[in-house]
């Protein structure tokens, strides 16, 4: 079953404070061991449903400084397999890039906001907001390139795949403004991500928050190679192949061998 289908994208994981304990646990088993060095015990039964914001209070801890020490004891990880994608089925791939790639995403966007936001709170001052300020942005604009896609442009695309007898003009031309607006966003990581790094290279933190701030380094550097793979699956594959269908599909109907609708 392909990865758009009843989902609910708001409901995805990526580690914001605001969603349950019981989602934290799901993703990262580690977690358990976590809240029992940090808080002496296991996350109750009770504390599971509660929000991770909501849990700390209950337990009177920071829950920005407890979630940016988690996010640096755990790692998303992805499955860069080696497969031809050229020769996967359009389902397989929009799959492949849903439930591997922005999965991923979502994930180290949560973990690098929380890591940066725990840098802050340790060390006030000396630019701390506004590299905050800059990975939320990064963050705010992917997760919305992300929900454009499975919402938008992913669904149309396999439409035109499965239905291409149906499809009139006017929706060839929206996926195609879709596909420039995709085009574009990937552009624009480029340059968001060298301002992040520049400001990141020149940081100066005390010595205990060396390892923070070499970690945050870390993971945005492990998050643009898989940027640089997952671009590659969409600008140099799955582009292409709806490009191609799309000029099959607008030559049929102007050539009148298809019904315009």
């Amino acid at each position: 079953m392909n990865s758009l289908t009843g989902i609910n994208i708001l409901s995805h994981f990526n580690f914001h404070p605001e969603q349950a304990i019981a989602s934290f646990s799901s993703r990262f088993p580690e977690l358990i061991a976590f809240w029992q060095e940090e808080i002496g015990s296991g996350p109750a039964h009770l504390l599971a449903e509660h929000s991770w914001i909501e849990a700390c209070k209950q337990v009177g801890k920071d829950p920005i400084c407890l979630l940016g020490k988690f996010a640096l004891r755990v790692s998303p990880g992805v499955d860069h397999r080696e497969r031809d994608w050229t020769l996967a089925t359009l389902d397989e791939l929009v799959d492949e890039i849903v439930s591997n790639h922005h999965s991923y995403v979502r994930v180290q966007l949560g973990r690098m906001v929380a890591i940066s936001c725990y840098i802050a709170r340790m060390e006030q001052g000396n630019g701390m907001d506004h590299l905050v300020a800059q990975f939320n942005d990064l963050s705010q604009s992917l997760l919305l390139h992300l929900e454009m896609e499975e919402l938008n442009f992913f669904p149309n695309c396999l439409r035109l795949e499965n239905y291409q007898d149906t499809i009139g003009r006017q929706e060839l031309d929206e996926l195609i403004d879709l596909l420039q607006h995709t085009t574009h966003d990937h552009h624009l990581l480029d340059g968001i991500e060298l301002g992040i790094r520049g400001h990141l290279d020149a940081m100066i933190v005390s010595d205990d928050l060396q390892h923070p701030l070499r970690a945050l380094r870390e993971a945005l550097d492990e998050f643009m190679v898989d940027a640089v793979i997952h671009s590659e699956k969409e600008d140099g594959v799955l582009i292409p192949a709806i490009m191609f269908a799309h000029d099959i599909r607008r030559s049929d109907s102007e050539s009148g061998r298809l019904k315009a609708t």
